[in-house]
């Protein structure tokens, strides 16, 4: 298990799960030793504690536990997120095959499945083969191999990131159109689609400073 962490960083939980039941044990043994010493040692009675401090922490952690946020049901992201491009396509009704980007596979897999399918996530080479992720990899730097990932699967629509490489792509190919567009995510839909027409588009959207999840 502690090899499996070094080669994913997904397996760290189960190398933590696998490595504190012997090292729990050899805690206990320890403790249990260390606290025979010290009754040896000491035979004075400990004045009295006072309740006090007791409080003063129970209060402080609290007060830490409510500004974090800990019984919020949302949790601050470390990233950006699509929530501008998620609500214009919940919206207008806009579902499909998505090609999406990495980062975002968990955030999305949460808000438009199951009615879209993405094309790939984070548990990488957990669930996708090879090709795909090494599609993924031309498509989003558009690498030579760009246009015939683009051509080979059956998107429907595709969100990425303004500044990924894929964006210039797309924005020079006739067979795409932007609809929405923030500082944070572009969506393209075909462009023979019901989606290319709606009124108004491209849509200048609004992306939130803090992104949540869910």
């Amino acid at each position: 298990m502690s090899v499996g962490s070094f080669v994913a960083a997904r397996n760290i939980p189960l190398a933590v799960i696998a490595c504190v039941i012997p090292l729990a044990r050899h805690t206990a043994q320890a403790a249990a030793r260390t606290a025979a010493e010290d009754e040896a040692a000491q035979r004075t009675a400990l004045p009295e504690g006072s309740g006090v401090n007791q409080w003063m922490v129970i209060a402080l952690a609290i007060f830490l536990a409510i500004s974090m946020g800990l019984f919020s049901p949302r949790l601050e992201a470390d990233m950006t997120l699509p929530s501008g491009a998620v609500a214009f396509m919940q919206q207008h009704d806009l579902h499909g095959n998505l090609l999406n980007d990495y980062d975002w596979g968990s955030y999305l897999i949460w808000h438009i499945e199951p009615r879209s399918k993405l094309f790939i996530d984070g548990r990488c080479e957990t669930v996708y083969p090879d090709n795909i992720i090494n599609n993924y990899i031309q498509f989003y730097f558009n690498f030579v191999q760009a246009g015939r990932v683009l051509r080979g699967y059956p998107h429907d629509l595709i969100l990425i990131p303004p500044e990924a490489p894929a964006y210039h792509l797309l924005e020079n190919s006739p067979e795409w159109k932007l609809v929405y567009r923030d500082r944070t995510a572009v969506l393209f839909v075909r462009a023979n689609s019901a989606a290319a027409r709606i009124p108004g588009v491209p849509v200048e959207g609004v992306s939130p400073k803090t992104s949540y999840f869910p």
